[in-house]
């Protein structure tokens, strides 16, 4: 910064602020640029200079949330310099200056707690609620740090603060997040409250006491451990035992009926969902109320959800989902949703009406990036796929981690009638960009390069390559394939190592005495041309290596030889039987029938070519 511009911030001198940009109009731009820089606006709120900091904010607002070389904004630095105006005049400003984080991850809220400035952090409250959910580096909460910093006062007033606030994500939810909230140490708000009680730690116990007894009316977990594995409790029973014995924090433990023992009551919850005991939930809910917050905490954990999926309890399931919708999304440690452990189960009635609570449960990715509408894909349910991509029609877009699509799957299972009710209903479907999403699915290559052809003509499916012929216009494909989608790529590999193209001139000579004539075609009959070689010359290479004895023969024509019911013989290719080969399939060869097929398809579009 150059020495004018700072002597105009620490003096506050507006003019002369002026008079430097007059000077050098890029002045300002020039600071910005920098990460990490201390710039006039620090300058003046640590100098308590109110209007030029009102000035230099206005003119560069992004000067207000600028760290210096030390970590600290120009809030962090008014605070420490007591320049309490100049924080009020940059709240007015932008009121989330209260949650810029400097060094340590320490916000402005958090270093007002820490000093115990209850005026200012009653106005922090008030412009910026949600300031409060701020954590450290160390994982400190503003709870945390009034505790750990004697700021009692402080304490109580975020606590009510806490309580009064209504957050839009739940100010219920997040009261009990916060105050069960662990630092990096394992440490809660109770188990720092109980230490804090202890003879040579606390200066004034029973103002400790006050707060030991707010959180139990609060109904914080009392069994919450740390990272040593040492709970409130164990502490207490360990003064206990050295004579200590802390009869005032007994006596409000006995008084607050808290539950004692939180793995109990896992352990019923889990009975509860087993048996389908909705009674039992709500005795437990109410024994502790924090027994469903907790499981939600987890973030790869078995819900009583998903055991109530798996056992078909289709009641009780509805009940905890109204309770904890969050449950439904939930992965257990194996990946799966409640929904997909009820497909597994056959619990189809059960999936319906979670399905009517919310229909985004069908694209819910669990395992392998696996959703709903595969696994009703995979086991072939018809009932369930139709409602499926009734309720959720934009889940057909979705793929696996393999990156293959409900009709891959399909296919992939056999799983026929799936497959033409998936892509029938492609057909009519009205989401947006529904016809553009028709021929991507189409088309759509899974991570080893396969499309719907290449799948069915490998398992030898014969009724799905005649379906995807006769699905639209071949030749209209054909030009989407070359034109729009780009995917007949002439320098693309398979896994022979050839290209299209090495294909088409190993084979050119057999495949119906094709000839390149270059200069007597147009480009768009050339590309057309040969897209439909490369579909016969990709298929009859598939079929060769499916082959169980030898590759198929082509060979001319014989008069005499009549075809049995595995031989076919291929349409002339033009008007006057010019070209004309018979196809002869081995009766052994698995690829025949789909040869015939497609050979049939292809031979019609290149005559209309």
């Amino acid at each position: 910064m150059e020495q004018s511009l700072r002597d105009a911030a620490q003096q506050g001198n507006i003019d002369a602020l002026y008079a430097s940009i007059r000077a050098d109009v890029n002045v300002l731009d020039r600071i910005d640029k920098l990460p990490f820089v201390e710039t006039p606006l620090h300058v003046a709120a640590s100098a308590g200079h109110t209007r030029f900091a009102s000035e230099i904010m206005r003119l560069k607002p992004s000067f207000s949330r600028k760290r210096n070389e030390d970590g600290f904004t120009p809030m962090h630095l008014a605070l420490q310099n007591d320049q309490t105006e100049v924080v009020r005049q940059l709240l007015d400003v932008d009121e989330d200056l209260a949650r810029v984080q400097g060094r340590g991850g320490v916000t402005p809220l958090h270093y007002v707690t820490q000093i115990g400035n209850l005026h200012l952090l009653a106005e922090f409250g008030k412009v910026c609620p949600m300031s409060i959910k701020d954590v450290t580096i160390r994982g400190e909460t503003a709870l945390h740090i009034a505790l750990n910093n004697d700021q009692l006062d402080a304490f109580h007033l975020l606590v009510g603060w806490l309580q009064r606030i209504t957050f839009v994500d739940a100010s219920s939810l997040w009261e009990k997040k916060l105050l069960n909230w662990k630092d990096e140490e394992g440490k809660t708000l109770f188990l720092i409250a109980i230490m804090k009680t202890l003879p040579l730690q606390a200066s004034d116990p029973y103002s400790w006491f006050f707060v030991v007894r707010q959180l139990l009316d609060a109904r914080v977990d009392t069994d919450a451990k740390n990272l040593q594995g040492v709970t409130a409790l164990d502490i207490l029973e360990g003064q206990a035992q050295v004579g200590n014995n802390n009869d005032e924090i007994w006596d409000m433990l006995a008084s607050s009926d808290l539950p004692r023992n939180m793995e109990n009551n896992a352990v019923d919850l889990r009975d509860a969902a087993q048996q389908g005991s909705v009674d039992t939930l709500y005795r437990l809910i109410h024994n502790d109320a924090n027994v469903l917050d907790r499981i939600d905490d987890i973030p790869f954990v078995e819900t009583p959800l998903h055991i109530a999926a798996s056992a078909g309890h289709t009641y009780f399931a509805l009940e905890i989902m109204k309770l904890k919708s969050s449950f439904a999304k939930k992965l257990n440690k194996d990946g799966f949703t409640p929904v997909h452990l009820a497909l597994q189960n056959k619990q189809t009635q059960l999936v319906l009406r979670l399905v009517d609570v919310d229909k985004e449960l069908v694209r819910v990715k669990g395992r392998d990036c696996v959703t709903p509408l595969h696994s009703t894909a995979q086991l072939g349910n018809l009932d369930l796929l139709a409602k499926f991509l009734e309720v959720c029609p934009e889940s057909i877009k979705d793929v696996t981690i393999r990156k293959e699509t409900a009709l891959h799957i399909a296919l992939k299972y056999d799983m026929f009638d799936a497959f033409q009710l998936i892509l029938k209903w492609l057909q009519q479907a009205l989401f947006k960009d529904a016809s553009s999403w028709e021929k991507k699915l189409i088309y759509w290559q899974d991570e080893k390069g396969n499309t719907l052809m290449h799948v069915a003509v490998t398992k030898n499916q014969t009724k799905v390559v005649q379906w995807l012929l006769d699905s639209e216009p071949l030749k209209t494909l054909i030009v989407d394939m070359v034109v729009d989608r780009g995917l007949l790529n002439g320098e693309r590999k398979n896994f022979g190592g050839e290209t299209v193209f090495d294909i088409m001139e190993r084979r050119k000579k057999e495949m119906w005495g094709v000839e390149y004539r270059r200069h007597q075609i147009t480009d768009e009959r050339r590309n057309a041309l040969l897209v439909v070689a490369a579909l016969l010359a990709t298929v009859t290479y598939q079929a060769a290596l499916l082959s169980p004895i030898s590759p198929i023969s082509i060979q001319p024509p014989n008069q005499d030889q009549k075809p049995n019911q595995f031989n076919c013989t291929v349409p002339p290719i033009n008007a006057t039987g010019a070209n004309h080969f018979n196809c002869i399939a081995s009766q052994r060869h698995p690829g025949g029938p789909i040869l015939y097929i497609m050979r049939h398809k292809l031979s019609s579009i290149w005559y209309s070519i």
